[in-house]
């Protein structure tokens, strides 16, 4: 079982490094095919990707999430709580992480 999961894992990272260098040239569309296809092939095999992995593809465009090219990111605080503002620069999607 875990040799299917190893393996799942390898090809997501490899294809993960394929979609940021799409983005990078400004193809995103190419980008978000490939991380449609990482999602796909993880969810097939009923494999949970690793969090690194999830938080570097949008979850609306499935663009990668590139800072300073497709991703601007921003702390902010209301009171007492604190957090980082993650935006995809491709579609406007916000994702807070609260900061701990």
């Amino acid at each position: 079982m875990t040799d299917v999961v190893d393996i799942v894992l390898e090809d997501a990272q490899r294809l993960l490094a394929e979609a940021a260098r799409a983005a990078l040239e400004g193809d995103y569309e190419r980008s978000s095919r490939i991380n449609e296809l990482v999602l796909r092939m993880a969810q097939a095999n009923r494999v949970r990707l690793p969090r690194e992995m999830k938080i570097s593809i949008c979850k609306r465009c499935h663009v990668s999430l590139v800072p300073g090219v497709t991703l601007s990111v921003r702390t902010r605080s209301q009171g007492r709580h604190k957090y980082i503002v993650r935006r995809c620069m491709v579609c406007g999607y916000i994702h807070r992480l609260p900061l701990s």
